[in-house]
């Protein structure tokens, strides 16, 4: 058994940043950005009125109520430049429209009165609210200049991402291949959801659609799931097959403990496996081993038990796949305790827990009661993982410790 830090150094070792392809934003969606993406224009990318009104020019000084304007025109939102000329007087504008040439600033529509021609049109205004230069005007480049940079290497594109590339009319970008990776579920008593086998100590797999479910929004493409029985041959047979569809990772789960039927160490003895580790000092998932396989590909042997699975592949498995997207170091945040807590000197734990708000309004961080492996209720009510330090046998109320996400850094982009 290894201490977690050595073991999470070991897996990291092995992972080589993948290589990259040039994509259309409307496929990106979960995929990380192998090159930064810097804005091709700017935005926006003229003057722009932020709300329905009128454009005037204040000539650098505040306008105060009551003053008067001819209206010579109005302007709607994609109108080209040329058909608001500048001159004195003010242009009625819609909301997004171009501000007329030689105008500073736009008096929204409640804060002045019209006066409206026969054909409904505007053809005077007086201000009721006083108006400051530059009001009310989304100024060219703004948000972003020509050459700016917009999204960082390594970024997950999410909604917000995506929406950003959108505006700014950028037509591709190069994205890390997604890490593929394949599922292998052990146990004789597995049963699918969908099964009518209800015989006595039969067990539902969680595992398997968890982790079907979870890889994707890693930035991984899953290659298969599978439930194999506790046999060398059959496992030995799907981690080749594996191999031969390409991936860079194999998850099992199960059979890696020291029982009887935990057959996964001499599977992986005979496909010639190097063995990186068996156990790592942490709670709940010690058992879980590593090993990398003949053609270069991890295995990463996870325990059945569904949260030491979870536990394991968390903060394992997912640093694995980081890496291989170039995504770099996952931060904790820190936040006090909002109770004291005692644990086993030796071992790091990860403790299922969620955020409360004291006494004053600061934030805490609440361990939950019911920490037993075989507890999945507690997952239920989880915000975050909190990590106790292997070298500690009590933390008081208050002491300061690392919080993770249930399956990212709690603040980690999602856009």
């Amino acid at each position: 058994m290894i201490p977690f830090e050595e073991a999470l150094g070991t897996i990291l070792a092995e992972a080589h940043r993948r290589g990259g392809e040039e994509i259309p934003p409307d496929r990106a969606l979960g995929r990380t950005l192998a090159d930064a993406v810097r804005s091709p224009a700017d935005h926006p990318g003229l003057d722009t009125s932020a709300m329905d009104g009128f454009a005037i020019d204040t000539g650098g000084h505040p306008q105060p109520v009551g003053t008067e304007f001819a209206v010579l025109g109005r302007v709607a939102a994609g109108d080209a430049v040329s058909s608001a000329p500048g001159g004195g007087g003010a242009w009625e504008v819609a909301t997004g429209a171009p501000v007329p040439a030689g105008r500073d600033s736009v008096v929204p529509m409640e804060q002045v009165e019209v006066d409206w021609s026969p054909s409904g049109s505007a053809e005077r205004i007086r201000l009721r609210s006083p108006l400051d230069p530059g009001a009310n005007i989304r100024w060219a480049g703004e948000d972003f200049r020509a050459g700016d940079p917009v999204l960082e290497e390594g970024r997950r594109l999410g909604p917000v991402a995506l929406l950003t590339l959108a505006a700014l009319g950028v037509p591709s970008v190069a994205v890390v291949a997604a890490p593929r990776v394949a599922v292998l579920c052990t146990g004789e008593e597995l049963l699918s959801a969908s099964s009518e086998d209800r015989e006595p100590g039969r067990i539902h797999d969680a595992n398997g659609p968890f982790l079907r479910s979870v890889l994707p929004l890693a930035g991984a493409e899953v290659s298969v799931v599978r439930t194999l029985p506790d046999q060398v041959e059959p496992f030995t047979d799907a981690v080749q097959a594996a191999c031969e569809d390409g991936v860079q990772l194999i998850l099992s789960t199960g059979a890696v403990s020291v029982g009887r039927h935990d057959f996964v160490p001499e599977a992986l003895d005979r496909l010639g496996a190097d063995f990186l580790f068996h156990g790592v000092a942490i709670r709940p998932g010690k058992p879980v081993l590593a090993a990398r396989l003949p053609g270069g590909e991890l295995l990463l042997g996870l325990p059945g038990n569904p949260v030491s699975a979870m536990v394991a592949f968390r903060f394992l498995g997912l640093p694995f796949l980081r890496a291989l997207l170039g995504r770099g170091e996952e931060r904790s945040w820190r936040l006090p305790l909002a109770g004291s807590v005692r644990k086993r000197s030796g071992l790091r734990y990860f403790q299922r827990a969620r955020l409360v708000q004291a006494q004053g309004g600061n934030v805490e961080v609440e361990i939950l009661r019911h920490q037993q492996a075989s507890r999945i209720r507690p997952l239920l009510e989880a915000e975050v993982w909190v990590v106790l330090p292997e070298e500690v046998e009590e933390l008081d109320a208050g002491a300061m410790v690392d919080i993770y996400g249930l399956l990212g850094t709690p603040g980690d982009r999602i856009g």
